[in-house]
């Protein structure tokens, strides 16, 4: 970067989250972080309190799990931020371990940053969008964003893994760590409740399918620092029918 002092830390966080598109709550207090990037010598930017918000409703009826963090500037200076990049470190379709009807539906959601797709998975590499928010001179601001396929088929669930940098107006960036995320909620509960009505016959024949897709989601937990419910739900839903619980 051109700036000697930005720099991205993505071990700093645990996670973060938004609401749909740039939504920024702008906190009274100081909140208390991790110096990711300084702007002198006695002014600095925090980034603290990483986490994973409330389902919030996209275009079209579906729900998004945003991400979500603090950044609490201490200088005496405003903080605008510019962009947001996502870096997809991997994506992949969870197979169905019951027997499920068509869902022809294909689903767009308009998320913060929407992620291209290849072959019916978001691409591996960085998406850079605009997004704009400030948070004052000595105050917190409260960011919050969405990530997700540009379109999906309705009845498949995509599990993603992708690490978020938030760019300032000066090129300095802030770097989150690895968030994991099963789109969409609705597909994921669908899963949950095909799996829960299969007979105990059907279950035995399913159980090998479960088993196999619990190695996805080892190497998602293995590649995350946060991951969302949905998907701890579908995790242990397979881990159940494969009888690994």
């Amino acid at each position: 970067m051109d700036d000697p002092n930005a720099r991205i830390d993505p071990g700093a966080i645990k996670h973060p989250g938004w609401t749909a598109a740039g939504v920024i709550v702008m906190l009274a207090v100081i909140v208390a972080g991790v110096v990711l990037w300084a702007r002198g010598s006695s002014e600095a930017v925090r980034i603290s309190e990483p986490s994973l918000g409330a389902p919030v409703t996209l275009d079209g009826g579906r729900t998004a799990i945003p991400v979500e963090a603090t950044i609490a500037n201490q200088s005496d200076e405003p903080i605008r931020v510019t962009e947001l990049k996502v870096d997809v470190l991997s994506s992949r379709r969870v197979g169905a371990c019951f027997t499920a009807p068509p869902e022809p539906d294909t689903v767009t959601g308009t998320y913060s940053v929407a992620l291209p797709m290849q072959a019916g998975v978001p691409t591996t590499g960085v998406t850079t969008v605009p997004y704009t928010a400030e948070v004052p001179a000595g105050t917190g601001g409260r960011l919050a964003f969405t990530v997700g396929p540009q379109t999906q088929d309705a009845g498949t669930v995509i599990v993603t893994v992708f690490r978020p940098v938030v760019v300032l107006d000066d090129g300095a960036e802030l770097g989150l760590p690895s968030v994991a995320t099963a789109t969409t909620p609705e597909g994921v509960q669908r899963y949950v409740d095909g799996v829960q009505a299969l007979t105990a016959a059907e279950r035995a024949a399913q159980s090998a399918c479960a088993g196999g897709e619990l190695a996805t989601f080892d190497d998602v937990y293995g590649t995350s620092s946060l991951q969302d419910e949905p998907l701890k739900r579908l995790r242990e839903s397979y881990t159940e029918l494969a009888g690994k619980n």
